[in-house]
């Protein structure tokens, strides 16, 4: 897959894309990459990294739910949807220390 995020991924795995804001409260529905829009329940931080930026912004996860093929997220510090506003079209990160481990010939990508 080919990314339009500056990221270090070294440290980071790319899991997903800011779609939208969704209702008033400040959460933001994702877009994930992997298929299984379930799976970001499992993490307890997040980042999200802008086009054009090269520091990735950590954000507690604080809630998240499956909607359609997509996840809503509840982020620590969202509190409304004017500052979710500006988080469309971010990149969702997680850090490669919080993946659960590989089995033999398998990789995040």
């Amino acid at each position: 897959m080919t990314s339009s995020f500056s990221y270090p991924e070294e440290a980071y795995v790319l899991i997903g894309e800011v779609i939208k804001v969704h209702g008033l409260r400040g959460e933001l529905k994702v877009a994930c990459y992997s298929g299984q829009p379930g799976n970001i329940a499992h993490y307890r931080r997040l980042a999200l990294i802008g086009k054009g930026e090269t520091v990735p912004r950590g954000f507690a996860l604080e809630g998240s739910r499956v909607k359609d093929k997509a996840t809503i997220i509840r982020l620590r510090g969202l509190t409304d949807r004017d500052q979710a506003d500006l988080l469309v079209g971010h990149g969702v990160l997680v850090l490669r220390e919080d993946l659960p481990p590989l089995a033999d010939n398998e990789f995040y990508w």
